[in-house]
C-alpha cells in the first residue's frame, strides 16, 4: 500500500513539473528585424505589449535610439493572440531605424507604463536591452556614393517630349526603395552639358509595406533647350549598396528623347513677308480750309485733365511719401527681425528649423508666390530677377547647409556647427539686404 501511494505521488509531481508556466496577465517583449545589418541598412525595432485584463491608457516610452537615424512616426497596430490559456490584446509598435556607423550599438530598454487605478498601483514594464552589430561597408565605393544601403529603383521622365527653344521643360526623377532615400543627394546636373538646368524641388515620403518602409524621393529638374533638333538627354546616375548581394550598384536615367522646335519668334522671322501697298489717295495741298486756331483748341482741352491730375497728386503727396518711408523702414525691420530670430534659434528645440524659418521669412517678401515657394524656389526666382551669380551661389550654399543639418541625426548637429552656420546666415542676410535694395 505504501508502495502504491509513493508511485501515485511521484507521477503527480512529475505531471505538475511538466506543465509550462502560465504567462503573466501583463508583459512586454522587444525584437529587432536584423541583428547584424550594414551601416545605413534599414532595420525594424518592434515592441509588443501583451494585455489580458484590459488596462486603460498605457503609456509607451521609446528608447533614445542613439546611434541610429530614426524615421517618425512609429507604426502602431493591434491584434489578438493566445499564450497558454490566456487571450491577450497585443499592441505592436514598430520603429524604422538606420544604423549611422559600423559599431556595436545598444538599444536601451523601451518602457510601458500602466497608470494607477483604484484597484492597482502604477506598473512599469521594461524590455531587455538589445545589441545591433552594424557592419562596415566593403571598400570600392563608386564616386558619388552617399551612403544609401538597400534596394533602390529609379524612374525618370519628361513632362512632355516636344518643346520649343527657350521654353522650360521638367525632368522628374522618382527614387524609391528600402534604402534611406533622404541621404541620396540630387544628381550632378553638370552632366547635362550644353543645357541650362537647375534643381527646382525635392520632396521625400515614406510608405508602409510588408517588409518595412518604402521611401520615395521626387526630384524636379527644369531644363531650357537652346538648340533646335532631336536630342537624347545625357544620363544622370545614382549609386547605392545592395546588402543582399554585398555589391555596389548604379542606377541611370537611360536614354530620354526630346524634340526641340524653333521658337515662335524664329518662325515668324523666317516666314516670307508679303506686304500689300495701300491704295493711293489724293492729297489736298490747299491750306486755306485749315483753321489757325486748331492748336489752341487742343491746349484748352488739356487744361482740365492736367489740372485734375496735379490736384490729385497734391492731395496724395503725404500718403505717397509715407509709403516710400514705410517701404524703407519695412526692409530694415524685416532684416532686424530675421537677425533676432537667428540669435533666438539656439533656445529652440530644433535650431536648424528655426534658422530655416528665419531665412524663409526674410526672403518671402521678395517672391510673388511666397506662401507655396520653398527656399530653393525663392533662390531660383531671385537669381533670375535681382541677384548676381556670386550672391545666388552663397544663398544656395546656405540653404543646402541648413537642410544638411536639419535632416541629420540630432547627435551629429553639434553646437559648434550650428553657431558657425548661424554666423554665415547672419552675414548673408546683411549682404542680401544691401543687394536687394
Amino acid at each position: 500500500m505504501r508502495w502504491l501511494f509513493a508511485l501515485v505521488l511521484l507521477v503527480t509531481k512529475s505531471y505538475v513539473l511538466s506543465q509550462p508556466a502560465e504567462p503573466p496577465e501583463l508583459f512586454v517583449e522587444a525584437y529587432v528585424s536584423l541583428a547584424e545589418p550594414y551601416a545605413g541598412q534599414q532595420i525594424e525595432f518592434q515592441v509588443r505589449f501583451f494585455d489580458s485584463i484590459g488596462v486603460a491608457n498605457p503609456t509607451y516610452e521609446a528608447p533614445s535610439f542613439e546611434g541610429f537615424w530614426r524615421v517618425e512616426p512609429d507604426r502602431i497596430s493591434r491584434t489578438v493572440e493566445v499564450r497558454g490559456s490566456r487571450q491577450y490584446n497585443v499592441t505592436d509598435i514598430r520603429t524604422t531605424l538606420y544604423p549611422n556607423v559600423p559599431a556595436d550599438i545598444v538599444i536601451e530598454p523601451a518602457r510601458v507604463i500602466v497608470p494607477e487605478t483604484v484597484f492597482a498601483p502604477e506598473q512599469l514594464f521594461e524590455t531587455v536591452s538589445l545589441v545591433v552589430r552594424a557592419r562596415a561597408l566593403p571598400e570600392g565605393a563608386p564616386s558619388g556614393f552617399s551612403g544609401a544601403v538597400g534596394e533602390v529603383t529609379l524612374q525618370a521622365g519628361l513632362d512632355r517630349q516636344q518643346v520649343r527653344v527657350g521654353e522650360p521643360i521638367t525632368l522628374r526623377l522618382l527614387l524609391s526603395g528600402t534604402a534611406n532615400v533622404l541621404v541620396l543627394p540630387p544628381p550632378d546636373i553638370a552632366a547635362l552639358q550644353g543645357w541650362r538646368a537647375y534643381v527646382q524641388s525635392r520632396s521625400a515620403t515614406f510608405e508602409t509595406s510588408a517588409p518595412g518602409l518604402i521611401g520615395q524621393q521626387e526630384i524636379s529638374i527644369v531644363l531650357f533647350p537652346s538648340q533646335v533638333g532631336n536630342f537624347v538627354l545625357p544620363a544622370l546616375s545614382f549609386s547605392y549598396f545592395d546588402p543582399a548581394a554585398a555589391i555596389y550598384r548604379q542606377l541611370g536615367t537611360g536614354q530620354i528623347p526630346l524634340e526641340v522646335l524653333p521658337s515662335e519668334d524664329a518662325i515668324s522671322e523666317l516666314a516670307p513677308q508679303v506686304s500689300v501697298a495701300p491704295p493711293l489717295r489724293e492729297i489736298n495741298l490747299n491750306m486755306e480750309g485749315i483753321p489757325s486756331t486748331w492748336s489752341w483748341q487742343w491746349a484748352l482741352w488739356l487744361i482740365g485733365p492736367v489740372t485734375l491730375l496735379l490736384s490729385w497728386l497734391w492731395r496724395q503727396r503725404r500718403v505717397l511719401v509715407e509709403r516710400w518711408f514705410q517701404h524703407k523702414a519695412g526692409s530694415r525691420t524685416s532684416l532686424s527681425q530675421s537677425r533676432q530670430a537667428i540669435r533666438a534659434a539656439f533656445r529652440s528645440p530644433h535650431p536648424a528649423s528655426s534658422l530655416q524659418s528665419a531665412l524663409h521669412t526674410y526672403l518671402a517678401r521678395y517672391c510673388p508666390h511666397e506662401k507655396s515657394a520653398s527656399l530653393m524656389d525663392i533662390a531660383d526666382y531671385l537669381s533670375q530677377t535681382r541677384l548676381d551669380n556670386s550672391m545666388t551661389g552663397r544663398l544656395r550654399s546656405i540653404i543646402e547647409s541648413i537642410h544638411a543639418v536639419q535632416y541629420a541625426p540630432l547627435e551629429f548637429a553639434c553646437q559648434t556647427e550650428l553657431r558657425q552656420l548661424a554666423q554665415r546666415l547672419d552675414t548673408l542676410l546683411v549682404d542680401l539686404d544691401a543687394a536687394l535694395k
